[in-house]
């Protein structure tokens, strides 16, 4: 059995992104999760980011860019701290 690397769900026309994502009103993830729903939505992989508060409900893409990068940063000090401790 070979693993899928990207989501099916995770490709997604630019299109499609730009109207589920960059309108100034996101359905209403917290609801669509608590209500089991959240599969209506393309691109889930997206839609659990904003869901769980790791991506900003609102604002320009560049500003999910730049809190990925932020996360991205962290991840390697944590990664980079654990690797040295367990010399």
């Amino acid at each position: 059995m070979v693993e899928e690397l990207v989501p099916p769900d995770f490709i997604v026309s630019p299109l499609l992104f730009e109207e589920t994502f960059m309108q100034p009103s996101i359905p209403n993830l917290a609801q669509l999760g608590l209500d089991g729903k959240l599969n209506t939505i393309k691109n889930r992989f997206t839609a659990w980011r904003i869901f769980l508060g790791i991506l900003p409900k609102t604002g320009p893409i560049e500003a999910w860019i730049q809190r990925l990068s932020e996360l991205r940063g962290k991840y390697s000090e944590i990664t980079e701290a654990q690797r040295v401790n367990s010399i």
